[in-house]
């Protein structure tokens, strides 16, 4: 397996259409996953009244390597600019919420490592690291519910 060698530039985000730049910047604002009807709910003042809008959207932003879902938050989240897609992994605040991308070449070499040597082939490789932010950390409040606790 082999990692993707292209790399999303300012080109591809100037080539987006209306509705994917729109629920690409809404992904980036939003600094934590988010699924498809929270984005509608946030895009709905932007003219967006239909949840296949925001699909089509997502689905052809994740195809450019703009986006990426996150399954253990059902969410989507944008990915930094210049960076390689499968060059990432994914620390996921139990407690906030938030999603930061680290990009972690070393990582993505080791695992397609590993699988090759288990010859095993993943449909995708999207490392999420559950854990605490460092906000969370030193935030005083430890009686705020967790985000895990409250689904």
């Amino acid at each position: 397996m082999k990692a993707q060698s292209s790399i999303r530039s300012e080109d591809t985000v100037e080539s987006l259409t209306k509705n994917q730049r729109l629920v690409y910047d809404a992904l980036l604002d939003a600094g934590r996953a988010l699924g498809a009807y929270d984005l509608l709910d946030r895009l709905r003042p932007r003219g967006f009244a239909v949840a296949p809008s925001v699909y089509r959207a997502l689905n052809e932003l994740s195809g450019k390597g703009l986006v990426r879902h996150l399954t253990s938050v059902r969410g989507f989240v944008a990915l930094h600019a210049g960076t390689a897609p499968t060059a990432s992994a994914f620390m996921v605040c139990t407690r906030c919420g938030t999603v930061d991308q680290i990009v972690a070449e070393g990582l993505q070499m080791a695992l397609e490592d590993g699988l090759v040597a288990a010859g095993f082939s993943p449909t995708e490789m999207v490392p999420e690291i559950p854990g605490t932010c460092r906000h969370c950390r030193t935030t005083e409040d430890a009686g705020a519910p967790s985000v895990s606790s409250a689904r």
